[in-house]
């Protein structure tokens, strides 16, 4: 796979799971940095498992930005 691509994907993945993100803490209910419902560890998940552990630096960074909003 090429680099442009993996770096296509990492991006994609990285939004993603931001959006994800964001709109599961939306639905939380008592505090404002837990919510009841999180698919974005299934979208982490399954992303890691279609395409390898090198997703992860773009997972983190979709992580790092849902949390940091």
């Amino acid at each position: 796979m090429s680099l442009t691509l993996k770096l296509a994907i990492g991006a994609f993945f990285s939004v993603l799971y931001f959006l994800v993100a964001w709109s599961s803490l939306n639905l939380a209910t008592t505090q404002v940095n837990t919510s009841p419902i999180w698919p974005a560890s299934g979208l982490a998940m399954g992303g890691i498992l279609l395409f390898g552990r090198w997703l992860s630096p773009a997972i983190f960074i979709g992580a790092f930005l849902a949390n940091y909003t």
